[in-house]
């Protein structure tokens, strides 16, 4: 190799595709791999050539050119055309001062030198450790000391590697080389989140992939925080996984002053955490439980996804403040917008000609509704977890989540579905869980069932009231009571005949009366306050098989109003005859001028129940029972919805509440509830039920509408 000589500046973190393009344009035959994206005089970059990175780029485009091993090479001067000189002579020592131009211990000011670089080191196999330091966040990005406090309001970066030991590396000389799996040619995709409690830092973009080499050391990685409260000392979590397995953590103390100064002794950055064993069977350490927390922070929504200690039961869930963090810059409006048009395809989906009449559709329909519930679904996921308004390091945290959630996503087809626990903090609007679908599609062979989280995973959407409920379950007993009401839907089909459902679907239940089983029903067709309090004061289920309606304002109401007249419209004369319910709600439940309009309510033949009438009547759910409600709009929460009936039997004491997201058809909602309650009888758990459900219908029945059913509470209910 030349001791001297000419290349063109490239930043580790460009694709191999990318950088080849533009050697190739650039003619340039040497390249030099800066670990920053503004290197300067006398850093060290590490060199390669253009038939070097052609060679790499075929095997693998996707990987970032700091990946790539080479020498180590020094830049001399730096060229207008983003060339620069290089050297494999290091420039003479530094000398690095106490702080940022704080002055020495004699009171002379002492110009920040250069320090040193995170760089590629020399290829290596193991003994690799991780390097993690502070920089501020201007150009050019000097090191913080560690003997230096964070200055209030000012912006920094922490810069993690893993590689050989970096003399700017916060960690102490002696500290433990991470272990990993076994690392092929490709390399290892690695999780790196940081987290902190309190509002002393914040992150912009708390969690990114980074990629280890097989040998060598990775490019650098960087995490852009603001100090933003005074304190003495602050805990910074920096966690590196593979998958779900927690390979290290380590803990950085940081200091936040209003202005910078120096402290009597740096504070302490130690590995708290290190994997040393258990690396041969990955499999046996995934999770049983994912948790999802939510919340509304000033104009955009934070996740943070947490699962359960390696090999540790389904019940001992992890620290939230562990785990993967990310920033959603979603705006409230248009994720409302998104949610309300996912449910408008929901409900066009009931009006399929055959749904109307039975449970089975045609394998035509099943593809054709399939296909848009898909569309609806990856809106409604990328609005969440790919928002077009996010910045580029927003951008990569939130591929860093997609990413980890295939995985953790992606088990064998007889594996037990993994879990996702969805805790929603001051969200504005509810949303469809069970819709959304990871994957873009174009067309409706593209449409894969298994996909749909409804389908995909065991969800568990919790409230902090059902997370209380779910502290304290019923005490066991040898009967178990399904309470509640009905209407009588009646159905007509095309040859003239009427299909009484509520008929058939309360003798199949009523069945297990007089059968010998330990479960008995009491479904009612009226209740006033005296005769409602005593059902559901003994009931382990709460079934509601009738008419519902969510409260809408008056711009959402005159929407679906709409909606449900056009429809009404598109049938012929005869057949729109036959629909006597329908005409029925048309006509009177749904007119404006209904005093009930600004209520949810649900109706049994006799009763119409207002939850402004039954929220003034003192109602208990001592049992804790699971409600069931089959009827229709049941699982809404709207932007602008202070109370609904998720809300409602929460705070009844419901240890869960499973209901529909759009008018739903008498015909499907027997079937799917028959079929819940039995399985419910089995001893199954409403968690392992749903998904197992919907999978059925759609394939067994060509039917879609069990995405419609969204469930909130504990997924752990059984009898």
């Amino acid at each position: 190799m030349n001791e001297t000589g000419t290349g063109l500046i490239l930043p580790a973190t460009m694709p191999l595709r990318m950088a080849l393009q533009v050697a190739t344009q650039r003619n340039a035959e040497y390249l030099l791999i800066a670990p920053t994206a503004s290197p300067k005089k006398d850093d060290a970059v590490t060199l390669i050539t253009q038939a070097d990175l052609a060679t790499a780029a075929q095997a693998n485009p996707n990987a970032a050119l700091g990946s790539l091993v080479g020498p180590t090479v020094y830049i001399t001067a730096i060229n207008p055309d983003k060339t620069a000189s290089w050297s494999v002579s290091p420039p003479a020592a530094a000398q690095v001062g106490p702080g940022r131009g704080l002055g020495d211990s004699k009171g002379a000011d002492v110009l920040p030198s250069a320090p040193p670089q995170l760089v590629p080191g020399p290829p290596q196999a193991e003994n690799r450790v991780v390097n993690a330091a502070i920089y501020y966040a201007d150009e050019p990005p000097d090191v913080v000391p560690a003997n230096v406090s964070l200055a209030l309001e000012s912006r920094y970066k922490l810069r993690v590697n893993i590689g050989a030991r970096q003399q700017e590396s916060r960690l102490a000389a002696n500290s433990p080389t991470i272990n990993t799996p076994e690392i092929d040619e490709k390399g290892l995709d690695l999780f790196v989140s940081v987290t902190t409690r309190g509002n002393a830092v914040q992150f912009a973009a708390p969690t990114q992939v980074l990629h280890l080499p097989q040998t060598g050391d990775s490019a650098p990685i960087n995490f852009s925080f603001t100090a933003k409260q005074a304190a003495p000392d602050v805990s910074l979590w920096i966690q590196i996984y593979y998958n779900w397995v927690l390979l290290q953590t380590i803990e950085m103390h940081v200091a936040v002053t209003t202005a910078e100064q120096d402290l009597p002794a740096p504070l302490p950055t130690t590995v708290v955490y290190n994997r040393t064993a258990g690396f041969a069977d990955l499999e046996a350490l995934r999770p049983n439980e994912v948790v999802l927390r939510m919340w509304h922070d000033g104009d955009g929504y934070r996740v943070n996804v947490a699962w359960p200690g390696d090999g540790e039961a389904a019940n001992k869930r992890r620290d939230p403040a562990r785990g993967l963090a990310v920033a959603l810059p979603v705006n409230a409006q248009d994720f409302a917008n998104v949610i309300g048009a996912a449910r408008n395809l929901l409900y066009d989906t009931t009006w399929q000609a055959s749904y109307r009449q039975s449970v089975r559709g045609t394998l035509k329909e099943r593809r054709e509704s399939l296909y848009h519930m898909a569309v609806a679904g990856n809106r409604l996921y990328a609005t969440l977890f790919h928002p077009s308004s996010a910045s580029g390091e927003q951008a990569e945290s939130l591929r860093a989540l997609r990413q980890w959630l295939d995985v953790v996503g992606t088990v064998a087809a007889d594996a037990t579905r993994p879990g996702i626990q969805i805790i929603h903090d001051n969200m504005p609007s509810g949303i469809p869980w069970g819709l959304l679908y990871p994957d873009p599609v174009r067309e409706a062979s593209e449409v894969d069932a298994r996909k749909f989280w409804g389908c995909r995973y065991r969800l568990e959407v919790l409230t902090p009231q059902l997370a209380e409920n779910a502290q304290t379950p019923p005490a066991p007993r040898n009967a178990v009571r399904i309470v509640g009401g009905t209407y009588n839907f009646r159905v007509p089909v095309d040859d003239g005949t009427v299909i009484e459902v509520t008929a058939e679907h309360r003798k199949a239940l009523t069945a297990w009366n007089n059968n010998g089983g330990r479960w008995s029903v009491d479904l009612r067709e009226q209740a006033d306050q005296n005769s409602l309090a005593t059902l559901l004061n003994d009931g382990d289920v709460v079934y509601m098989f009738c008419h519902g309606h969510t409260a809408k304002t008056p711009d959402d109401t005159s929407d679906w109003v709409a909606r449900f007249k056009d429809q009404m419209a598109k049938l012929s004369g005869d057949i729109k005859a036959k629909y006597g319910d329908l005409l029925k709600l048309e006509k009177e439940s749904y007119q404006p001028s209904d005093p009930n309009i600004g209520d949810s309510w649900l109706q049994w033949n006799s009763s119409l129940l207002p939850l402004r009438l039954l929220s003034q009547w003192s109602l208990k759910l001592p049992r804790k029972p699971l409600v069931i409600l089959n009827m229709c709009e049941s699982a809404q929460v709207l932007p602008t919805l202070q109370a609904g009936f998720i809300p409602f039997f929460s705070q009844l004491g419901a240890r869960g509440v499973l209901g529909t997201e759009c008018p739903m058809l008498a015909p499907f909602a027997a079937a799917f509830g028959q079929k819940l309650l039995e399985k419910l009888a089995a001893g199954e758990k409403i968690g392992d039920i749903l998904p197992a459900l919907r999978l059925h219908f759609i394939e067994e029945e060509r039917n879609p509408l069990g995405l419609a059913y969204t469930y909130y509470g504990d997924a752990d209910v059984s009898f």
